[in-house]
């Protein structure tokens, strides 16, 4: 496993989310896309190189949090999206504004 920082992308698998992904695939990060459209995802996943597709919907709490479970299930090395930032305070990148909150905070938004 690479030691770059993963960042996760909410709205993802295409448009703005997936114009960030690459962004921030070309900086060196490793890149998760989430999504609800899982058959856009999937293919946006693979044509990336994504580390990981999972299909959630953002406006579903218990969703949220089994996304950021297999996150750190399946990928968890230091969960952070910049130097300093670990798995309790993550930045998703969501395809209508960046937004920099804990994950507690999203959870219960």
């Amino acid at each position: 496993m690479s030691d770059a920082p993963l960042a996760l992308v909410t709205g993802g698998a295409q448009g703005i989310g997936y114009a960030c992904a690459e962004a921030l695939k070309e900086d060196g990060m490793r890149v998760v896309l989430v999504d609800i459209n899982a058959d856009v995802l999937t293919a946006a996943a693979k044509t990336l190189g994504a580390e990981a597709a999972i299909v959630c919907d953002m406006g579903d709490p218990a969703q949220i949090t089994a996304m950021f479970d297999q996150v750190e299930a399946d990928l968890f090395r230091q969960f952070q999206c910049f130097p300093g930032w670990h798995h309790s305070e993550v930045c998703p990148f969501r395809a209508n504004h960046a937004n920099f909150r804990s994950t507690d905070s999203i959870i219960s938004s």
